[in-house]
């Protein structure tokens, strides 16, 4: 009987950290230079900020809401949640390396979601791509028009 009484927290702390919440931060730097604008082309919430320096650095936030830490850390080695800049029109484009597509895992469809904390210098012009992505400017900011 006090095998049974004792493997129950073992037991109930397998499950919990095998089907919980997963949540990890990835950080990515990119240099600006030569470009008049940076354009974020991001998906989820995005919030701006000061930064000293002269490289703009971008902290990703991905949060599973249905699936573990080992399955995250699987999808961040596949590099799912990379970010690539490009330079079209004298701007510098920030987006997704690939638009990402649903993810099954046996049989069920994980949830996703993504907060993004922008580190900017202080003399550069910012746009987001996408009217419809909450984007959160830090006091002192002001953001560019839209280039889309």
């Amino acid at each position: 009987m006090r095998r049974i009484i004792a493997s129950i927290p073992f037991l109930f702390f397998c499950l919990l950290t095998g089907y919980g919440q997963a949540s990890r931060s990835i950080v990515q730097a990119f240099n600006p230079y030569g470009a008049m604008q940076v354009v974020l082309d991001l998906p989820g919430e995005v919030e701006l900020l000061l930064a000293p320096g002269e490289l703009i650095q971008i902290e990703t936030e991905v949060k599973l809401l249905n699936a573990g830490d080992p399955i995250l850390k699987a999808l961040i080695h596949a590099m799912r949640y990379s970010l690539v800049s490009e330079k079209e029109d004298g701007n510098l484009m920030i987006r997704q390396a690939n638009r990402l597509t649903p993810v099954s895992v046996r049989g069920l469809e994980l949830q996703e979601s993504y907060r993004f904390k922008v580190y900017l210098p202080k003399d550069i012009q910012v746009a987001i791509a996408d009217p419809a992505v909450d984007a959160i400017p830090a006091e002192s900011f002001e953001l560019g028009t839209n280039s889309k």
